[in-house]
């Protein structure tokens, strides 16, 4: 766990057992977004990576991106305010969200951010988990082929507290040389 903003420029890819790489364009595929209570943009359908957008900005919101589906934003807010919580579901294969800037999990309130089942988070600038007193983010990766790609410094518990999760994955054996 982190406990400081990393000084240098580093790349950080939690992946589980399966690395992930945008060569080419995005798929425009976006159809399956589930947006409950505050989301803004309110039609996560239309954002894109010039958007700045919010998921618990003075209330609780949820997003869910699913079905293979590509959610764009330029940054990213979850928790905004104090009372808020934010939390953004991305679950199953072929299921992104890409963040052209920043990305805030737990930024006066609580944050959550959950990569599942082969779903995926790239973000080309800087991440913050509980960024400023009072705020937590937490970040669970969990399932096969799922990843969060973070190009640039990784912020935990900026001021705040955060945390970040990944499960266990099988790693192969090494094989032990026969006697001869």
């Amino acid at each position: 766990m982190f406990r400081r903003c990393a000084t240098r420029s580093m790349l950080l890819s939690f992946a589980l057992l399966a690395t992930l790489s945008f060569a080419g364009p995005l798929s425009s595929a976006r159809a399956a977004f589930t947006p409950i209570g505050d989301v803004e943009p309110s039609n996560p359908s239309i954002w894109t990576t010039s958007n700045a957008c919010s998921i618990g900005n003075t209330a609780s919101g949820t997003l869910t991106v699913n079905g293979g589906s590509d959610l764009l934003s330029s940054s990213g807010y979850l928790g905004y305010g104090s009372t808020a919580t934010g939390v953004v579901n991305i679950a199953g294969t072929g299921s992104t969200w890409t963040d052209s800037y920043k990305l805030f999990v737990g930024v006066y309130g609580s944050g959550k951010l959950s990569i599942t089942d082969g779903g995926s988070v790239t973000n080309s600038n800087n991440s913050f988990l509980g960024y400023f007193a009072g705020g937590t983010g937490v970040v669970t990766v969990n399932g096969v082929g799922s990843a969060w790609n973070n190009s640039n410094s990784l912020c935990v518990g900026f001021s705040g507290a955060g945390s970040v999760t990944q499960n266990r994955w099988h790693r192969p054996r090494r094989r032990q040389p026969r006697p001869r």
